[in-house]
C-alpha cells in the first residue's frame, strides 16, 4: 500500500477567528507518513466543543462537511473533568475517507460560521537519493529504480516475454530492411557505483533477467565493464546520466558492434572539466554541483540540419557530416542518453537521424531513410517497461502538442516553417501536419 508523508500548514488571514474547540487529528499525523489505498486518504481525529460543530473538508473541486459520528470515550476522560464531563456527546470523533489530493484544506463549522485551521499537505516525494561522499541518485521515479537495484522489483514472466516478442520482430523489421542493428542498454547509475549507493544490491535484478534472456545475441549491448573501470570520469556526482567521456567509450563500443572499430580513431578524445549542477544536483536546495567530462572539441563540421522543437520523448534531430570518415547513415531511437552521443558518432557516419523514442521503432522513419544502421538505445530502468510493436513517433508527438498553449503551437510552427532543408522535408511536413491537426491550433 503505497504511503505518502504529511505535513500541517495553517491557514492564517487578517480577520481569521478561532472556533470556539479544542480538535485533534490523529490520521494522518503532521510530520509523520501515512497509507493511502486506493486513492483515498483517511483522516481521523476528535472535536470538543460545547456548541454544535462539523467538520470541513476543502479539496480543489468542492467543500465537503461531515458530522462527527464516532464514539471517543478517551477524549473525555483523558481531558475533561468529572464536573465538566456531562456537558459535551461522547459521539466528538470523526473519521473520513476522502479522494485524495496533495492538498486539503481542514476546518470547522460551528452555528453557520466556517472556520478554516490548516491545510493537510502532503510532502513532495525526493527524486534524490544522497549516497556515500553526496553522490547523488535517482530515487522516486515512475520506473522503482531503487526497487529494481535492490531486486525488490523484478520482471514478470509476462514482461520478459514481451521483451523477447518485441525482440524478434524487430529482428524480422530489420531483416526486411537489410539493416545491421544493435539494441544498447545504457547502465544505472547505481551500477558503477554499488559501494556509494544507500541499498545492498539483490540477488536477481530487472537487467540480470533481461541480459540472461538474451545471451545469446551478440547485439545486445550493455558497457558495464568498460564504464566502470572509469567510472568516475563516465558518469558524475549530481546526474543520473553519462558524462561526455562515458559517452565516448559508449560509442567506440557501438562502433565495434556495428564492425566498424577501425573509425574508433576519428572519436573525439579531447574534454575538460566543468562543473555542472546535473539532473539530481538541481533538485537539492541549496543546488549541488560537481565536475563534469565535457568534449572540448566538438565537431564543427557537424551540422544539425533538422530539430522539430520538441523536447525530449518526441524529439527528432537530423545531423549531416560532410567530413565523416564513412558515407553510412545511422538511425537512432533513443532517449536522452543518445544526445550526447551523437556528437560522437557524427564524426563517423556522413547522416545521423535521433528520434527520442526509448528504443521504439518507427517504420515510417525507417523507409524514409533507408539506413546503413540502426542503433535502439533504452537505460536500464527502462526495462521495466518493454515497447510494443507498431508505435509510432507521430503518435506521441500528436499527444504530445495536445498539451501546447495556443502560444506554444504557433512557436513550433513558427521554427518548423524555418526548417527549409530539403533533405529533411519529409519531417517538416509531417511536424506541419501534426501542428495543423491539433483542436485549438490557430495558423
Amino acid at each position: 500500500m503505497p504511503t505518502r508523508e504529511f505535513k500541517y500548514l495553517p491557514i492564517i488571514s487578517a480577520d481569521q477567528k478561532r472556533p470556539n474547540a479544542r480538535w485533534w487529528i490523529d490520521t494522518p499525523l503532521n510530520a509523520a507518513s501515512c497509507a493511502v489505498h486506493n486513492d483515498l486518504l483517511e483522516i481521523k481525529g476528535w472535536v470538543l466543543s460545547s456548541q454544535n460543530t462539523s467538520i470541513l473538508i476543502r479539496t480543489s473541486l468542492k467543500t465537503y462537511e461531515f458530522q462527527l459520528t464516532e464514539e471517543r470515550p478517551d477524549v473525555l476522560t483523558r481531558l475533561l473533568t468529572a464536573e465538566t464531563i456531562g456537558n459535551f456527546s461522547s459521539k466528538c470523533g470523526f473519521d473520513i475517507k476522502i479522494q485524495f489530493e496533495e492538498h486539503l484544506d481542514f476546518g470547522l463549522k460551528q452555528d453557520g460560521c466556517e472556520y478554516w485551521i490548516q491545510v493537510i499537505a502532503a510532502v513532495a516525494r525526493p527524486k534524490v537519493l544522497i549516497g556515500t561522499d553526496n553522490w547523488l541518485f535517482l530515487d522516486n521515479d515512475t520506473n522503482r529504480s531503487v526497487d529494481q537495484f535492490r531486486g525488490k522489483f523484478t520482471l514478470s514472466t509476462e514482461t520478459i516475454l514481451r521483451w523477447r516478442d518485441y525482440y524478434n520482430w524487430i529482428r524480422k523489421k530489420a531483416s526486411d530492411a537489410d539493416l545491421t542493428w544493435q539494441f544498447f542498454v545504457a547502465p544505472a547509475k547505481e551500477e558503477l557505483f554499488p559501494d556509494f549507493y544507500p541499498f545492498n544490491r539483490g540477488k536477481t535484478t530487472p537487467i540480470d533477467q533481461f541480459l540472461h534472456e538474451f545471451k545469446l545475441m551478440d547485439n545486445i549491448v550493455y558497457p558495464l565493464k568498460q564504464l566502470h573501470e572509469a567510472r568516475e570520469l563516465s558518469y558524475y556526482r549530481t546526474d543520473t546520466h553519462w558524462s561526455d567521456y562515458g559517452a565516448y567509450l559508449g560509442a567506440i563500443d557501438i562502433l565495434k558492434g556495428f564492425k566498424l572499430g577501425s573509425h574508433s580513431d576519428r572519436l573525439i578524445n579531447s574534454f575538460k572539466a566543468v562543473s555542472s549542477k546535473g539532473d539530481l544536483g538541481s533538485k537539492l536546495f541549496p543546488e549541488q554541483t560537481s565536475t563534469s567530462l565535457l568534449l572540448s572539441n566538438a565537431p564543427t563540421s557537424a551540422i544539425k540540419i533538422f530539430d522539430n522543437g520538441i523536447s525530449n520523448i518526441g524529439r527528432i534531430w537530423i545531423y549531416e557530416n560532410i567530413k565523416s570518415s564513412t558515407e553510412y547513415t545511422l538511425l537512432i531511437f533513443g532517449d536522452s542518453f543518445s544526445v550526447n552521443l551523437i556528437a560522437q558518432l557524427a564524426c563517423v557516419f556522413r547522416r545521423i537521424v535521433y528520434a527520442h523514442t526509448a528504443a521504439i521503432f518507427d517504420q515510417s522513419i525507417v523507409d524514409q531513410e533507408h539506413p546503413d544502421f540502426l542503433l535502439l538505445q533504452t537505460n536500464q530502468r527502462f526495462l521495466a517497461r518493454p515497447p510494443e510493436a507498431n508505435q509510432s513517433i507521430w503518435d506521441t508527438i500528436h499527444d504530445k502538442l495536445l498539451g501546447f498553449t495556443p502560444n506554444d503551437l504557433i512557436l513550433v510552427t513558427n521554427h518548423m516553417n524555418k526548417q527549409q532543408d530539403q533533405s529533411s522535408i519529409f519531417y517538416t511536413k509531417k511536424m506541419l501536419e501534426q501542428l495543423y491537426n491539433q483542436p485549438h491550433h490557430h495558423p
